[in-house]
């Protein structure tokens, strides 16, 4: 079954970080790598923002989300409560 908030979550740290290998991606987070500074954490934010069409004011919820898990849980909370 395909998850679209998976799929969409990964194509974002696609964006951000093209040299992660695809199986790399699901298991990565904050400080794995040095190339994930508060720069890059910003950029992701900002793509995730854009690919999920959410305003970037309601970005605060990802304040701490600081891994690829850790995200993908914050935007299917999301998207739980607006069903």
């Amino acid at each position: 079954m395909q998850d679209p908030d998976f799929d969409t979550l990964e194509r974002c740290f696609q964006k951000v970080f093209p040299f992660l290998a695809p199986d790399a991606i699901p298991t990565c987070a904050h400080g794995d790598f040095p190339q994930w500074d508060s720069l890059a954490h910003a950029t992701l934010l900002a793509h995730i923002g854009e690919e999920f069409g959410i305003e970037i004011d309601a970005l605060d919820a990802f304040d701490g989300a600081t891994s690829f898990a850790s995200l993908l849980a914050v935007l299917r909370k999301r998207h739980a409560g607006r069903q």
